[in-house]
């Protein structure tokens, strides 16, 4: 920001945010013994960068007037603060996430209609799905699958218990088991 007409008069000197930044980074490279002390000190001089950066932000933001232009010349990046969900893996399958060796746990979109699921995997070898093993899952939108051989990809399908009968299967969806 220094010699940027659009902010003149910091509350933050950029001296003493960059002195403030040195400290921090001795500070990281002098706790990875993850001695008591060491760590306090990390700790401590992250909270006056953190300090200081939010002094920044709060001045940059006050002075840009929703300026994007003004504000983007200050070096920080804008965000929203709105969350995306992110897209799901299949229509019936949000995530597949490994747990400890032999284990995936797969979340499920959850369907409003329906009254419980049937998930099903299987192991795949060059492209061929083996054998199907069905488990029925009641009322849980995840499910935790133990007892699979790491290093060894999986397809994962789910369908919905529905008033009419069991819907279709979901598309497969394929993870490696670590």
């Amino acid at each position: 920001m220094t010699g940027n007409a659009n902010f003149l008069s910091s509350p933050v000197d950029l001296a003493v945010l960059s002195a403030a930044i040195a400290n921090y980074s001795a500070a990281i490279a002098d706790s990875l013994d993850g001695g008591r002390r060491a760590v306090s000190e990390r700790n401590r001089q992250r909270e006056v960068v953190v300090l200081l950066l939010r002094q920044l932000a709060i001045y940059v933001e006050s002075v840009c007037n929703n300026n994007p232009s003004a504000f983007a010349s200050s070096g920080f990046v804008a965000t929203t603060a709105a969350r995306v969900m992110a897209q799901p893996l299949s229509q019936g399958i949000r995530t597949i996430d490994p747990g400890i060796a032999g284990q995936l746990t797969v979340r499920l979109v959850c369907n409003p209609d329906a009254y419980s699921y049937e998930v099903r995997y299987a192991p795949v070898s060059v492209g061929t799905v083996g054998q199907w093993t069905t488990r029925p899952l009641s009322g849980a939108k995840s499910e935790t699958f133990p007892g699979l051989a790491p290093g060894t990809t999986y397809a994962f399908q789910v369908r919905p218990l529905l008033k009419s009968g069991f819907g279709d299967w979901s598309d497969s969806v394929t993870r490696m088991c670590i």
